[in-house]
């Protein structure tokens, strides 16, 4: 299992949804569509997300895998 993530919008750092899901290479399937963040341990503000926005503690993100290639 492995925590899922969002980006905070207000500090940028990563953060955790509260959501531990396994870390296999459909893992999306498994996140839900949207949920909020009621504290963020970023910035102490309530967040809204999508699955889309979300990353697996331990994984590259979008950005540094299209680096890799």
């Amino acid at each position: 299992m492995a925590r899922l993530l969002i980006r905070c919008p207000v500090t940028s750092t990563l953060v955790s949804t509260g959501l531990d899901i396994p870390d296999s290479p459909g893992f999306r399937r498994l996140v839900p569509r949207s949920g909020v963040l009621e504290v963020c341990s970023g910035c102490r503000r309530m967040h809204a997300w999508w699955r889309g926005e979300t990353y697996l503690e331990g994984r590259p993100e979008r950005s540094e895998r299209r680096d890799m290639h």
